[in-house]
């Protein structure tokens, strides 16, 4: 899935794979749910309900990837709580691992390529947001802050799975970041990269790039 792309245009959203780029699947932005069939999926530990997308759409995928596979939504009636360990209560993901941003600031990259032999993109570690200034790894201990007007809060730094080895240009899989990172980002036999966040307003918000990051009311 490293190699498939993605773009959008007034109607759809086109997926085709990077080494085939003639080849696309177009997506309409617009499918009805009512025409879907909805059926039950897990995520982690989390049951909830999903619609899935027409058949030739599941078609595509299953060719491309080269096994069965079904493409599913996320319905406006199902809610899946973020985890209320760490959450306020009432927050919601869709179907992310756990929470539903991610932060890291570009000076945390930038540490971790100052160790490696050959540096790395961001891509490899799959943030929403991505700042610059501030120091090395200060994400970790964010809690509210604003990007431009929009609340957030930190409420878990990230422990990372094998993804970020798995180079998005071309889908090899190597042993770094992780054998790097496992020697000083290493907490409790977990590898930390990056800052969990749930927005902490209500209704609809917008964040745009090159929003100012504050901190405090």
């Amino acid at each position: 899935m490293a190699l498939l792309r993605t773009a959008i245009d007034t109607a759809h959203l086109q997926v085709f794979h990077k080494n085939k780029p003639s080849d696309v699947l177009l997506i309409p932005l617009a499918l009805p749910l009512k025409d879907m069939k909805q059926e039950t999926v897990d995520i982690w530990d989390d049951t909830c309900t999903a619609a899935v997308l027409p058949k030739e759409i599941n078609d595509w995928f299953s060719r491309v990837l080269g096994q069965t596979l079904r493409l599913v939504r996320m319905p406006e009636s199902t809610q899946r709580w973020a985890d209320a360990r760490y959450a306020p209560k009432g927050q919601h993901v869709s179907f992310a691992d756990g929470f539903p941003f991610l932060i890291i600031g570009q000076a945390s990259l930038d540490d971790l390529n100052a160790r490696l032999q050959e540096p790395l993109p961001m891509n490899r570690f799959r943030p929403n947001f991505v700042f610059t200034g501030g120091q090395a790894f200060e994400e970790d201990g964010w809690i509210d802050f604003q990007i431009g007007t929009t609340t957030f809060r930190g409420v878990k730094p990230c422990d990372r799975c094998i993804i970020p080895t798995t180079d998005q240009e071309t889908a090899i899989r190597t042993a770094e970041p992780m054998k790097t990172l496992a020697t000083y980002r290493n907490f409790e036999r977990k590898i930390y990269f990056g800052q969990n966040l749930v927005w902490m307003g209500e209704g609809g918000a917008t964040v745009s790039v090159g929003d100012a990051l504050t901190f405090g009311k």
